[in-house]
């Protein structure tokens, strides 16, 4: 690990859940003591321990701990001692050597609970840990805090802390490079401090959440734009790329006369537009398409301004991403798009087709929010999504009182207002509920929708951003609806 004296060992035994006669064993003291052999409630056969053997870290000049089963979390130096803090799971049994010159062979042995215990050998100190109780402890000076400590500064004797707590808590200084501490301050305030059992001095900060006014999604003044247009008739679509190139990027030679794989058009995010063209003789009994958009996709078939089953006019693919790549798989290069198609009564080659995807394609327009802000649909190559969008002649709708009324993607935006005092944080989520479009014997169908999760605020993709929320004025949300039965989705709730 680049430091002498200090040795890692894995028993893979164990790794693979495999106890055997392996043991860990201590040679830097010129001993061989076995840690222990072969007892898997003790190692936990399917867990990786790591033992720590010899002096921890030279420089540091730790000579009283010679081995460790459990975790070594961090190290600090105090005035006039050395502090370790080891973590292990509740109720788990660790096993640490120690050696000094009253003590030259010290076995400790114990179970982990949620109280913190301290072994003390000559100037060194040893913290075990629960490791859930470990995470509130922070180094190098190390505190006992809570939830988050962002900076430390030591001046003129006195701790000067900056963080977060989520409740009312006790911060306790359990190392400092001060010999004598004499006070702590706590995003400003002085903090009334006292010592501890151990000599450590602490405070309290105390946790008073104001109450906060959270605007009604569902109650706010929605507007509308149909966000399919592509399905009329009327719609141009002469902007649009032509698939006429054969398939460069991918293992998978395509099926088709032509690549219909959307990165070969320099589409490789959001939603996905096909439009697809041939003169018909009477014969088209029947459409077949395999398409793919990964994990959790959707898609939407069309035959001019006719739904057929969820299509050859237009069709509508949910673009979810590449799949990760997992050695020798080339999974990452699966295409997206059409991988095949046929109709009844005619040779692929009698259809031509145009896709359509995020605006201008891997020539993104919003260099700001990146490549994977957009997406295909309509109102966002429009640019709907983004904040003070002309919406003054646009229609009022309701996702959750009225919604769609038939197949279709609908875009709705709103603006709600927050008040959040300065210096709180506060985590905060949109949720939905299912489509009130429920099945009946009548109505097979009438409960396939999809409410698009990528949920717009002041134009970003509400889970890909952070900071994206205005505390204390004005906020733009977008929202799209895909309905994708004829009898349309109405958002169950907001």
């Amino acid at each position: 690990m680049g430091f002498t004296g200090v040795s890692f060992y894995v028993d893979w035994s164990l790794v693979e859940g495999k106890p055997g006669n392996n043991c860990w064993r201590d040679t830097c003291m010129g001993s061989k003591t076995a840690i222990r052999s072969d007892d898997p409630e003790y190692m936990n056969a399917t867990a990786e321990y790591v033992s720590t053997l010899g002096r921890i870290i030279e420089r540091v000049e730790i000579t009283n701990l010679i081995y460790s089963s459990a975790e070594i979390f961090t190290w600090a130096r105090g005035a006039g001692s050395t502090l370790i803090f080891e973590s292990q799971p509740l109720s788990k049994e660790t096993e640490s050597k120690y050696s000094s010159a009253d003590l030259p062979g010290l076995v400790v042995k114990c179970y982990v609970t949620r109280a913190t215990r301290i072994v003390r050998v000559a100037d060194l100190q040893v913290y075990l840990l629960w490791r859930n109780d470990a995470y509130n402890y922070w180094s190098l000076v190390v505190i006992k805090a809570g939830y988050l400590i962002r900076t430390a500064h030591l001046i003129n004797n006195s701790l000067r802390l900056t963080g977060d707590v989520n409740a009312t808590r006790e911060i306790e200084v359990i190392c400092s490079p001060a010999a004598s501490l004499k006070g702590i301050a706590f995003n400003g305030e002085v903090l009334q401090t006292s010592k501890t059992s151990n000599g450590n001095l602490q405070g309290i900060v105390r946790y008073n959440p104001p109450k906060l006014d959270i605007s009604d999604l569902s109650n706010l003044e929605w507007k509308f734009i149909d966000s399919l247009p592509e399905t009329q008739a009327s719609y141009d679509d002469s902007a649009w790329t032509p698939c006429i190139q054969c398939s460069k990027y991918t293992p998978r030679q395509p099926d088709t006369p032509s690549s219909l794989y959307s990165m070969d058009y320099g589409f490789h995010t959001g939603y996905l537009l096909y439009h697809g063209y041939f003169n018909a003789n009477g014969r088209e009994y029947n459409v077949w398409l395999n398409v793919s958009g990964g994990a959790g996709f959707g898609h939407s078939v069309r035959l001019n301004d006719t739904l057929l089953g969820s299509w050859v006019g237009s069709i509508l693919i949910g673009h979810m991403g590449q799949y990760e790549e997992a050695p020798g798989t080339d999974a990452v290069k699966f295409p997206r798009g059409i991988l095949n198609y046929g109709i009844s009564g005619h040779a692929q080659s009698d259809v031509s087709w145009k896709l359509m995807g995020n605006l201008a394609g891997e020539k993104y327009q919003n260099g700001a929010r990146g490549p994977l802000n957009d997406g295909g649909m309509y109102a966002k190559r429009q640019g709907y999504h983004y904040p003070s969008p002309p919406t003054s002649t646009l229609e009022l709708s309701n996702p959750v009182t009225y919604g769609l009324s038939h197949v279709g993607v609908g875009f709705y935006a709103a603006y709600f207002r927050l008040n959040i005092p300065c210096g709180w944080d506060f985590p905060m989520s949109v949720v939905f509920n299912d489509s009130l479009h429920s099945s009946t014997k009548e109505n097979s169908l009438g409960n396939n929708y999809r409410c698009q999760l990528l949920v717009f605020i002041n134009g970003y993709q509400f889970r890909k951003y952070k900071g994206i929320l205005n505390h204390g004025e004005d906020n733009h949300i977008g929202l799209t609806v895909w309905a994708q039965d004829k009898q349309g989705a109405t958002q169950g709730s907001l």
